[in-house]
């Protein structure tokens, strides 16, 4: 039961917190991400180590240039699984938003381990085609 003011997980801090550009980028790249610009917008990179066809992207709300992430409500990271070839281009997975509310810590975990599920489905994709 929720009380009038509560947001939607209780006792869960629903703050939002200005993730600084450098702590989000230091992090990822002390995880073995590589950084990359998309539509101006800063993504990281790990590639499977099975098929480096198959990519994990971090979607960092980090415009190329900015100093921090995108201000409250504009935007989410966001991360994902993709196929990427040559000849093909495709998504494998799709993983909720991370919402920048808690502590930079707190993030940075939801982070890296929407990163860990992502890396399992390409994992489970690898394996199911293994001549893609």
């Amino acid at each position: 039961m929720r009380f009038k003011g509560q947001g939607r997980y209780p006792g869960m801090a629903s703050r939002f917190v200005e993730l600084k550009r450098e702590t989000l980028e230091n992090f990822l790249s002390s995880k073995g991400f590589t950084r990359t610009v998309q539509s101006r917008e800063v993504v990281y990179v790990f590639s499977h180590k099975a098929d480096p066809s198959v990519k994990v992207k971090i979607f960092t709300s980090l415009t190329d240039g900015a100093s921090s992430a995108r201000s409250c409500g504009e935007d989410a990271i966001r991360v994902c699984t993709v196929f990427e070839s040559n000849a093909k281009k495709f998504g494998i997975g799709k993983f909720p938003k991370i919402l920048r509310t808690g502590s930079e810590e707190a993030i940075l975990e939801r982070i890296i381990t929407r990163a860990r599920e992502a890396y399992a489905r390409g994992t489970e994709f690898t394996r199911k085609h293994p001549k893609y």
